[in-house]
Order: C-alpha cells, then structure tokens, then sequence
C-alpha cells in the first residue's frame, strides 16, 4: 500500500494540475466514481452548469 501511495504522489506531483486539484487528486474516492467537474470536496457550493 505505501508503494502504491507513494506512486500516486510523484504522479500527482508531475502533473499539470493547480494546488486545489492536487488536493482532490489525492482524496479517497470510495465509491469510484470520481468527482463532478467543476465540484470539488473544499468547495461547498458546486458550479452552476450551463
């Protein structure tokens, strides 16, 4: 498990992503399915879809 969990940093790392995705990134998903665009856990109110 830290192996894996260490792979997971480095590639979270070496990403292109901004400060609040690489937070996301490395939040337990446990059902799989991923979080919404534009939805993020720290943001209580999730952006308005068109």
């Amino acid at each position: 498990m830290r192996h894996y969990l260490a792979h997971l940093d480095a590639t979270i790392r070496h990403s292109g992503l901004d400060a609040k995705d690489r937070a996301a990134a490395r939040q337990e998903d446990p059902q799989g399915l991923g979080f919404a665009c534009g939805e993020r856990l720290d943001d209580p109110t999730p952006t308005q879809r068109r």
